[in-house]
């Protein structure tokens, strides 16, 4: 992977994570443009859920992962 404005990127496939602001510390997975768009996706379908719900977007996750089962932090 080379480094440039994306600080973790790809050449090859274009896949690439940005970073915190100030840091070069990954603020995700790195991922292709196919894999951004399926996440956007994913959260615009959550989101919608738990706002017509009232809830918080905290709550929501941690709902979401006592249902299936999971740590919080592996949600997102």
């Amino acid at each position: 992977m080379a480094r440039a404005t994306r600080p973790y990127l790809c050449t090859t496939c274009n896949a690439y994570a940005g970073c915190y602001k100030g840091t070069d510390k990954p603020m995700g997975k790195v991922a292709n443009t196919v894999l951004r768009l399926k996440r956007q996706k994913t959260h615009q379908i959550f989101d919608s859920f738990w706002k017509k719900r009232g809830w918080t977007r905290s709550a929501a996750y941690r709902r979401l992962a006592r249902h299936g089962g999971v740590h919080l932090q592996i949600l997102h």
